[in-house]
């Protein structure tokens, strides 16, 4: 068996220590490490519980081991990035029941959830035989802290500080850990994640892998197409020109700096001649773009720079981008984060009244008439700030961990609601309008009701 949390740690409560007064017992060992050291599971088996709001345990992974006794791993992570907000994640994409894990594996993040809260970030270990019944493991955990190996962890690695091992003193330290505490994005150089290679050059290989984690190749937008309710006439001819032009993503085996933003501006184009598309249509008939967008590799660099300028993207203080020297995956990373909306340009500031973040450029006052059409005069200011804050102007933003899209980050619950009091009921959140209408309505209601006009939003304006 192997020690479940990477980099170590030590054995605090022990099994059977009483809980509650007394009323109950404590069934297993908690295992005092860093917040987001990086969790794996102790044997081969398969995942037969998931779950992110399980009462007192809090974030939740079970694994039944092929010798048939099963590990649990309790209070994993649940708060975003230097938070105690329970809006983070601390289960690895991908990891849900059925889901088949080896020794080592990372299964999810070290946190202080369910009634952890409050506490040091530990892992509360159970250890279960083939019956059910829930044994003292502190004895095999103790040999296994002793040898101290992993298997998809090089030797000689440092004790883990965040998500990774050797990203220590790196620009995109933070970075990096918001993007897993707050999106659960895996960006591992290596077998198992658990190295960044932050120095190392990016490949064409790697960049695709990146684009992939960070914001998802612009080929699968086709699949959006396809199946959105906004392009219902989309021809088969127009679909397979699409796929043509934007369905690989060319770039050279020395990645640079301009090579990102080519295919940053690419995707940032076809967004804005889809939204074109939609205002070109009357009544409910929909249809597919004319033409298909551009190929990357056409795009020159101080093109792609003017193109992410023009559309808020990234900031006027920057004047070039170098086409020569490659980039290594720290600066990878923080572009790719940038040009996808998940974190500031580097021109953004606060507000002048000290509001949310309106990022430079036209992105976000490109929606003005729609705000001003919808909302009342008093309240305009305050829903450019929110959209800012929310979606940096981009209408098909969505938030992977809550499912939040649009303009203005609705859930899909509350938009099935909302949308069809606003007048929009069927419409697809990505609808600018559509999404708009239901924000200036749900923000009236609640201002009706007495409470906060922005009480449903996490931006305040």
């Amino acid at each position: 068996m192997l020690w479940p949390v990477l980099g170590g740690g030590y054995i605090g409560s022990p099994f059977g220590a009483p809980r509650d007064g007394g009323a109950r017992s404590h069934m297993g060992n908690d295992l005092m490490a860093d917040k987001l050291q990086p969790v794996v599971a102790v044997a081969d088996g398969v995942v037969f519980r998931a779950a992110t709001d399980s009462g007192i345990s809090g974030t939740i992974v079970g694994v039944r081991h092929d010798d048939g006794w099963s590990s649990y791993y309790i209070h994993l992570n649940n708060d975003r990035y230097n938070t105690d907000d329970g809006r983070g994640v601390g289960i690895r994409p991908g990891i849900e029941v059925g889901t088949r894990v080896e020794a080592g594996e990372l299964i999810g993040w070290n946190g202080d959830s369910g009634n952890a809260e409050g506490t040091v970030p530990h892992v509360h270990f159970e250890l279960h035989t083939p019956s059910g019944q829930a044994i003292d493991p502190e004895a095999s955990l103790r040999a296994a802290l002793r040898k101290a190996e992993w298997p998809n962890l090089p030797r000689g690695a440092k004790s883990f500080d965040g998500a990774y091992w050797d990203d220590d003193g790196s620009p995109v330290e933070s970075l990096v850990d918001t993007l897993v505490a707050n999106h659960g994005t895996v960006l591992g150089c290596g077998k198992g994640g658990f190295t960044l290679c932050a120095q190392a050059e990016v490949t064409s290989d790697d960049l695709r892998g990146l684009l992939k984690r960070l914001n998802p190749p612009i080929g699968t937008v086709l699949a959006d197409l396809d199946q959105s309710t906004l392009f219902q006439s989309a021809s088969t001819e127009s679909a397979a020109g699409l796929s043509a032009s934007i369905g690989s993503i060319q770039v050279p085996e020395v990645v640079t700096e301009a090579d990102i933003a080519r295919v940053a501006a690419a995707e940032s184009d076809f967004d804005r001649t889809r939204i074109a598309s939609l205002y070109a249509t009357t009544n409910s008939t929909k249809t597919a773009l004319a033409s298909p967008p551009r190929g990357v590799e056409t795009y020159a660099a101080g093109e792609a720079l003017d193109i992410l300028q023009r559309d808020g993207v990234l900031g006027e203080c920057i004047e070039s981008l170098d086409d020569t020297k490659p980039v290594n995956r720290a600066d990878a990373i923080s572009l790719i984060a940038q040009t996808s909306n998940q974190l500031p340009g580097p021109c953004g500031g606060p507000s002048d009244d000290g509001g949310a973040i309106i990022p430079p450029g036209p992105a976000v006052e490109r929606w003005r008439p729609l705000v001003e059409e919808y909302f009342p005069k008093k309240r305009v200011e305050e829903a450019m700030r929110v959209l800012a804050c929310e979606s940096r102007g981009n209408p098909n933003a969505v938030n992977p961990t809550s499912d939040a899209t649009g303009l203005f980050q609705f859930i899909p619950t509350t938009w099935m609601w909302a949308s069809a009091a606003a007048g929009y009921g069927g419409y697809d959140r990505t609808h600018p309008e559509a999404n708009v209408a239901s924000a200036a309505w749900l923000t009236s209601r609640d201002e009706a009701r007495g409470v906060d006009a922005w009480s449903a939003w996490e931006c305040k304006p």
